[in-house]
């Protein structure tokens, strides 16, 4: 099975424009992006340069998200965001959709969190399935003191892969940020493999 080494597009890269970056990644062995936004302008610039699609971001899910405010209004907002999105994207040809789930309040306390997230992300994955896409959590734990991104941890995990047992929802595969946590990363795979959608890779140092 081959699977393409792609890459994140770092801000300097970002400022530089979409072409620029595809130029890029082609000259330098790169064969998939993953991408903020996918339109028809991003399709035909990857195409021009045969660079493939990787992950897109989620609208709005990828660090403080409205899908966890404790307002009613901005969550569903929200969501109908997303249709749309998913719409576009699955008529594109993308098929992962990347999400970084913070609070909107990164202080508000991981239960109610997920009591807000139980409401709305049914919803959100029913959406994946009906334009088949394909959601991955991003594993970064996110800013400090509380670290408050929901599905970083294996009994988090376990609580949303039971709300919500889809195959169309799952996990973007970092061992880095698992290190970071002090979880065993290979077991990590024993227990989560089957959820595994897509993967990031990067060194990781822990510093005494």
């Amino acid at each position: 099975m081959n699977n393409p080494i792609g890459m994140r597009i770092p801000p300097h890269f970002g400022k530089e424009g979409i072409e620029y970056t595809a130029k890029w990644a082609k000259e330098n062995g790169i064969e998939v992006l993953d991408l903020p936004i996918l339109d028809e302008s991003v399709k035909n610039i990857l195409s021009s340069y045969q660079i493939g699609i990787g992950s897109i971001d989620g609208k709005g899910c990828v660090g403080n998200t409205d899908i966890l405010s404790e307002d009613e209004g901005k969550r569903w907002n929200a969501v109908l965001s997303l249709k749309e999105q998913f719409e576009q994207v699955s008529a594109l040809g993308g098929s992962v959709i990347f999400m970084c789930l913070v609070p909107e309040n990164s202080l508000l306390p991981k239960k109610r969190s997920l009591e807000i997230w139980k409401e709305t992300f049914p919803e959100v994955v029913g959406l994946a399935e009906k334009n088949n896409l394909y959601i991955a959590l991003e594993g970064w734990p996110g800013p400090a003191p509380a670290y408050p991104t929901l599905g970083t941890t294996p009994e988090v995990l376990r609580y949303m892969f039971n709300e919500v047992p889809s195959k169309h929802f799952g996990v973007n595969y970092d061992p880095s940020h698992l290190v970071r946590l002090g979880i065993d990363y290979l077991r990590f795979l024993d227990e989560f493999g089957e959820k595994v959608l897509y993967c990031h890779g990067k060194d990781t140092a822990l510093l005494a």
